[in-house]
């Protein structure tokens, strides 16, 4: 079903918000649980295809001509992903973001690649930038990824010093309990983040890093799921 300047219930559960000017597309195989809420503002629209899952007390909320496109995924319970801006986010087939989880764009462009599993209490944030997550990635819970700063910052002479740098991960990359992702952030594939790790710079794939600032510790390696 595609819906535009809708204000009301659908089937029971779903709080949907829509107008004159925006687009919600909700294929009929998609499930949803109690409580969700859906809001498509201002030239935005938002995508919900195959047999994706909202779970209850979660919110998907659209603004400023961004978009949201998610295939074949689940998002558990009380997650919240809002995008502003002109923003972005795409999410691939089978990947999960589960409860109690922050996904928010502002200017910027979040792409989460196929079979990624995102653990609970977990926040994604890119401010006029990207970033983009391989598939089979697998995050445990309260990660934290941050691109660009979320204020302008200028140097003394009034120029504008603000990170956009993007964060990026490879395939089969797996984050430690509480790590942490910042702008410039590039993991190689099969490479595993420590927890409580900070990031700010590129891991050579199929590494153990782990630290504030995180190290190699060790290189050559492979881990399973």
């Amino acid at each position: 079903m595609e819906y535009s300047a809708f204000s009301g219930m659908i089937n029971d559960v779903v709080s949907l918000e829509v107008d004159e000017n925006s687009v919600v597309s909700i294929d009929e195989t998609v499930h949803f649980n109690k409580k969700v809420r859906i809001t498509a503002a201002n030239g935005s629209s938002i995508y919900l295809r195959g047999k994706s899952i909202v779970e209850s007390e979660s919110s998907l909320i659209c603004r400023d001509s961004s978009k949201m496109n998610i295939c074949d995924s689940r998002i558990s319970w009380r997650s919240h992903l809002m995008f502003i801006c002109n923003s972005e986010l795409i999410m691939e087939k089978d990947s999960l973001l589960q409860g109690l989880s922050e996904m928010f764009g502002l200017q910027g462009r979040i792409v989460i690649g196929a079979q990624t599993t995102i653990a609970r209490c977990s926040e994604i944030r890119c401010h006029f930038s990207s970033i983009e997550i391989g598939k089979d990635n697998m995050f445990s819970q309260f990660v934290k990824m941050v691109a660009g700063d979320g204020h302008k910052i200028f140097d003394s002479d009034g120029n504008l010093i603000t990170h956009k740098e993007c964060i990026k991960t490879g395939e089969h990359v797996w984050l430690g309990m509480g790590a942490c992702l910042l702008s410039g952030s590039d993991v190689g594939s099969g490479s595993i983040v420590g927890a409580q790790s900070l990031v700010n710079k590129v891991i050579p794939p199929n590494a153990i890093a782990a630290g504030n600032p995180a190290k190699v510790l060790r290189e050559g390696i492979r881990w399973e799921r």
